[in-house]
């Protein structure tokens, strides 16, 4: 049986508001959408937990 492979962030005490960030997980989507999201943190300068939490706010303030 193979495990299943997860996207994890790290813990990142370095973002805009300082407020920490203990750590995330997305359960249920497919690791290759994860390396997807690391890239565009990537070419947006910053890391995978700090770019997921920006774009969940931009889309909560959408509302």
């Amino acid at each position: 049986m193979n495990e299943d492979k997860h996207c994890k962030a790290s813990t990142d005490t370095k973002q805009d508001d300082k407020e920490p960030v203990k750590q995330l997980h997305v359960y249920g989507v497919p690791f290759s959408v994860c390396k997807k999201l690391e890239e565009k943190a990537k070419q947006d300068g910053l890391k995978l937990t700090p770019f997921i939490r920006m774009k969940l706010i931009q889309i909560a303030d959408e509302e």
